[in-house]
């Protein structure tokens, strides 16, 4: 695969552990892939630092 990919899980994450998301991201081929843990997030409610890191990545990756 060589799309670009993005994982992040919330720190706080009720659905996916931290360890989980880890393990699924390291099984992603892509070479172009960046995984993050969005501090304080939950599952679907993050603040601005994750918007923050999301946008960063897309803005550098699709640039």
């Amino acid at each position: 695969m060589t799309y670009p990919v993005f994982v992040g899980v919330g720190e706080h994450d009720e659905l996916f552990s931290v360890d989980a998301t880890k393990a699924l991201y390291e099984e992603i081929c892509s070479k172009n892939k960046e995984f993050a843990i969005l501090l304080g997030a939950k599952h679907a409610h993050f603040g601005e630092t994750s918007f923050d890191s999301m946008y960063n990545w897309i803005k550098n990756t699709f640039e």
